[in-house]
């Protein structure tokens, strides 16, 4: 069943707050390692998967407040992004992984509202809830 955004909130164990305007998850992701070796058939480069994951990175557009620093100095915490509740629920579901500010710029239009981008770098694995 598809969904709108309106909704969706995200919140910070620190406490930092905004106001939201446009969220981008990214993917989940790992590397693939060349194993390649003289003895390869068919000039065929090969490879394995790394085991290794990465959690990605959440990207946040939102309305900016003059004066409020983000939290780009602190440690990792825990993050999560809480989606809109669906027809029938009463919950809705969520995304939960620990992160930190890894960037914070500020745009500042001649006739818009001041926004600031953010990117949170997620670290360890990420928890699916769903929404009931």
């Amino acid at each position: 069943m598809a969904s709108l955004g309106f909704g969706t909130s995200i919140s910070f164990s620190s406490g930092f707050c905004a106001e939201i305007t446009d969220v981008k998850i990214g993917g989940l992701s790992r590397e693939a390692v060349d194993v390649t070796n003289f003895g390869s058939t068919g000039g065929f480069k090969e490879f394995i998967p790394s085991t290794l994951i990465d959690s990605g990175e959440l990207e946040v557009e939102l309305i900016y407040t003059p004066g409020t620093a983000p939290p780009i100095g602190g440690a990792a915490e825990t993050v999560t992004i809480t989606f809109p509740v669906a027809s029938g629920d009463t919950t809705g579901g969520s995304i939960s992984c620990s992160g930190f500010l890894t960037d914070a710029e500020e745009t500042v239009p001649i006739d818009d509202k001041i926004s600031q981008s953010v990117t949170i770098k997620f670290t360890g694995e990420r928890t699916y809830s769903a929404g009931s």
